[in-house]
């Protein structure tokens, strides 16, 4: 599972980001420097988890604990008042009446 929150250190916030396996073996890694302040990401049926980083980018990454593939995604149509939602492995992102979607290929 993924499990996100903010946490304070110093003098700003760091985004947290823990992935945990069913064994228990687990992982983390912080953000920082974020400047959206709210967590907004899915966990597709295919263990993709895709989140909002800051207006225009978008981050996809696996659930599993050590799994290094991360990859950022930047279009300047995403913002962060966009909601996602998931449906199987596609993504949507709805911003009032407007719905968009987002398939990942390799």
């Amino acid at each position: 599972g993924v499990v996100m929150c903010f946490a304070h250190k110093d003098s700003g916030y760091r985004q947290l980001i823990i992935r945990i396996d069913q064994s228990g073996q687990y992982d983390f890694r912080e953000i920082e420097n974020n400047s959206v302040y709210e967590i907004n990401f899915v966990t597709l049926t295919n263990g993709v988890v895709v989140s909002v980083v800051e207006d225009g980018v978008i981050e996809v990454f696996k659930n599993e604990p050590q799994h290094s593939m991360i990859r950022q995604v930047h279009d300047a149509e995403i913002t962060s008042n966009m909601k996602l939602c998931a449906d199987s492995t596609r993504v949507g992102f709805f911003e009032g009446s407007k719905l968009y979607s987002l398939r990942m290929t390799n």
